[in-house]
């Protein structure tokens, strides 16, 4: 029996254990208020500290966790005892399923008791975990994603060229919009001024909405249809399409890879339309964010230097997607007019319907259908994944162009495949018989009483000479520690005049030893003997700053190497220098540029002269600027359909860390975080060790979930603190002891003496009346004046204080 007796007596203690644990948790900690006493502590103090942190009582905004994922901000209301009371509007944001229960608020661990709660005051954060069945499954939890607000917009990015000759040169490129409600319209023109001549053209202007319960978007105004299979000139319509962002991610898998013997703009057109235009520096380029209007059209790209030398090169339509990225599941659908440019013998209402879905997990299929007065084309797309390290593709479109009674078809396949860890080969083909049309050459035919009496030579019956017959591409890259980078490519296109154009790559990349990079590349166009680039470029880092290249290119038989410095000073000031010299021509090319970010707004200043001491000065400018209820506020980065307003009232000149990159808060205290993540978490962080040291922040970390079109407004607590530290002294002139206790005049606990009877008062207000036990239990008044208020940014003031 004693066994048993001392097994009971075990559990006795183990329950009496928990029960007393309970209570403290119930009752706060007591603490022993006599030897708090006898070493200087009041009773008060042991009252301040017996409970631990918690919420104060009222509405508090909070950062919500379920189940270690993160669920956005919320607003909780807490009681009197720091417990918060979930109403149906949490539940219903939260996507925990709703219990039955009354108008008001109750605590969700009453109806689920395996639910545990975990309170985080001090980071504004409530964690909380339950059974998954209570979570809702199978719906869009509207309720995770922030909605509404309304701003007007307009992002500008301007470049103006003068030379000495006295000729100037501008490009500028504007989008203006604004959003109100999640509803966002945009308009973008593109204007240049060159040689006296100016050009204007506007890309496109539309409004658009997202309907978060269905995960579609909708499209109104001057568009680019999103049909996926066809070639389709820009319409005055409307579509609906899936939203991405809701869904897989999506790209146009268009990449424009080339070499800029020179600093060099570089310009890409489709269709004819300018599209594309950036400045790049001396040296092999990839661009992959590119606006492309058409998935079935090529891209001429336009490499102009600085000096005035061109290089020009298409880039086939059937590159577009050497990288399998999965389309937006669902239904594509558009109709409209076809939009500016056509005139009215070229106008004409189409309509398109795609439906992509899947075949399983890893493939999809695509069908499509366009439809139009004289035009009608189907097409069929199947990707899968399904064979190891292989990626397979395929895609064929058939035309039937009744006006001029050509019919054809269109077909292509691309296949990328992981031979070994460290190769990979991507194969892409394209071929259209010779009645093949899309939409918008049906539009270019003349009626028949305009054609010539006698067809040209050469020409291919039921075919523009122009038109691209094939298309094939191979690339083959190999990237290994030892070796570096290696990558080889091969393009080849023929017309149905039987026009071949071929050209070749090679690149090689290596880092050495020292963080010193080293670049090879090498194009060549089979077709033209001189049409061949080099280029070779060594980089080696001075210090985590600054490094210094060297450049050897030759192009089109003429060899130029060029010495450059590049510094980046901090984060809003740059620059960087470089001489060239060109092989058999007297002088050299200098050039300069800088580059400044003074936080509302990025500047580039920049100078070039070349060898015959003909001299020519760059401004660029670029950013944003956005109306919104609190006013006007600025970028240094272009404004995205989904934004935030951030306010610091009062503070200026902080510095807040966004998606985009760091922005800083105007005169008023207003910053603007000009690019959020629609439907996935972005991070919003104050630099709080760039705050003046007066400056007090509660929590500088915000998690933003945002709808598209949202435009939110978020104000971090900060405000301005004023710190004084008092030197106590009793009548008797010797320091306050160590631990006595500060009140205030209703007794209130104010602080606690440090040494040498120091003590910190924070945002004192006038001269409160303070309070001190001394020596002998006695209470005396402090007798201490404050210095006037300074908004110095100092830790703290100094000041004496004596007991009367």
């Amino acid at each position: 029996m004693k066994p048993k007796k001392k097994s009971i007596r075990l559990f006795l203690y183990f329950s009496i254990f928990l029960i007393s644990v309970r209570s403290l948790a119930d009752d706060g900690v007591e603490f022993d208020t006599g030897i708090l006493e006898e070493r200087g502590v009041s009773a008060s103090t042991a009252d301040y500290f017996k409970y631990k942190a918690r919420f104060s009582s009222g509405n508090h905004s909070i950062e919500l966790n379920i189940n270690g994922v993160a669920r956005g901000w919320v607003d909780i209301t807490f009681n009197q005892q720091g417990e918060p009371c979930f109403s149906p509007d949490f539940y219903q944001k939260s996507g925990i399923i709703p219990p039955p229960m009354e108008k008001g608020c109750s605590d969700l661990r009453l109806h689920y008791p395996r639910a545990l709660v975990n309170l985080f005051p001090s980071t504004s954060r409530i964690e909380v975990i339950l059974p998954a069945e209570l979570l809702q499954v199978g719906e869009t939890v509207t309720g995770n994603y922030e909605t509404g607000g309304s701003a007007l917009l307009m992002n500008y990015d301007a470049l103006a060229i003068r030379n000495q000759n006295g000729s100037n040169n501008l490009q500028a490129s504007t989008e203006a919009g604004f959003n109100s409600g999640n509803w966002i319209f945009r308009s973008r023109q593109i204007f240049s001024y060159k040689d006296r001549r100016q050009q204007w053209s506007r890309l496109y202007s539309y409004l658009q909405r997202t309907f978060i319960e269905k995960k579609t978007t909708l499209q109104m105004g001057e568009i680019n249809l999103n049909s996926g299979l066809f070639s389709t000139p820009q319409i005055y319509g409307l579509q609906i399409i899936p939203e991405s962002a809701l869904a897989s991610r999506e790209g146009s898998g268009a990449t424009v890879s080339g070499i800029a013997p020179t600093q060099s703009s570089v310009e890409i057109r489709q269709r004819g339309a300018l599209i594309y235009v950036t400045q790049l520096p001396p040296g092999p380029f990839t661009l992959t964010q590119i606006p492309i209007t058409s998935t079935r059209a090529d891209l001429l790209v336009s490499v102009i230097g600085i000096d005035g030398q061109t290089q020009r090169f298409s880039v086939p339509a059937a590159s577009f997607s050497l990288q399998y990225v999965p389309r937006a599941r669902g239904i594509y659908a558009g109709m409209g007019r076809t939009g500016p440019g056509a005139n009215r013998h070229q106008e004409s209402w189409l309509g398109t319907l795609t439906d992509i879905r899947p075949l399983g997990d890893l493939s999809d299929i695509t069908q499509g259908i366009l439809l139009g007065p004289r035009y009608h084309s189907a097409g069929l797309a199947v990707n899968t994944g399904l064979i190891p390290r292989t990626f397979w593709a395929v895609n064929t479109v058939a035309s039937w162009d009744r006006q001029n009674e050509k019919q054809g078809v269109q077909w292509g396949s691309h296949v990328g495949v992981k031979l070994v860890s460290s190769l990979k080969l991507n194969l892409s083909t394209m071929h259209r018989t010779v009645g093949f049309r899309q939409f918008q050459h049906s539009l270019q035919e003349r009626p028949v009483a305009e054609l010539p009496a006698v067809e040209p030579k050469n020409k291919h019956p039921n075919a523009d000479k122009s038109d691209v017959k094939n298309q094939y591409r191979a690339q083959l890259g190999y990237s290994q520690s030892l070796l570096g980078g290696i990558s080889l490519g091969y393009t080849q296109s023929e017309s149905f005049a039987k026009k071949r154009e071929r050209r070749w790559s090679l690149g090689w990349n290596k880092q050495l030893p020292y963080n010193i990079n080293f670049n090879l590349n090498m194009e060549r166009n089979l077709n033209s003997k001189g049409d061949n680039i080099i280029y070779g470029n060594i980089s080696i880092p001075l210090n985590s700053k600054m490094s210094l290249s060297n450049t050897l290119s030759q192009s089109r038989g003429r060899t130029q190497q060029r010495v450059g410095l590049n510094h980046q000073v901090n984060n809003q000031l740059g620059y960087s220098l470089g001489v060239s010299k060109t092989a058999a021509q007297p002088g050299q090319t200098l050039s300069g540029t800088l580059r400044l970010l003074p936080k509302y707004a990025q500047l580039g200043v920049g100078y070039f002269q070349d060898n015959a001491r003909n001299s020519s000065y760059q401004l660029q400018a670029s950013g944003g600027v956005a109306v919104h209820s609190a006013g006007v506020t600025l970028s240094p980065y272009a404004i995205q359909d989904t934004f935030a307003v951030i306010a610091l009232p009062g503070i200026s000149g902080a510095e807040i860390q966004t998606n985009s990159g760091p922005v800083w808060t105007d005169r008023r205290g207003y910053a603007l975080a000009p690019s959020l993540s629609p439907f996935s978490t972005s991070r919003l962080e104050v630099n709080t060790k760039k705050l003046a040291r007066n400056i007090d922040i509660k929590n500088g970390i915000r998690l933003v979930d945002a709808s598209r079109g949202a435009v939110l407004n978020y104000n971090f607590k900060a405000n301005k603190t004023r710190r004084i530290l008092l030197s106590i002294r009793l009548a008797s002139g010797e320091y306050a002891a160590e631990g006595s206790d500060i009140t205030d005049k209703e007794e209130n606990y104010v602080g606690t003496v440090g040494r040498k009877g120091a003590l910190l008062l924070s945002n004192s207000d006038g001269n409160p009346d303070l309070y001190i036990k001394d020596n002998e239990n006695g209470v005396c008044q402090l007798d201490y004046s404050l210095p006037e208020a300074d908004d110095a940014p100092v830790l703290y003031e100094e000041a004496d204080a004596r007991c009367l």
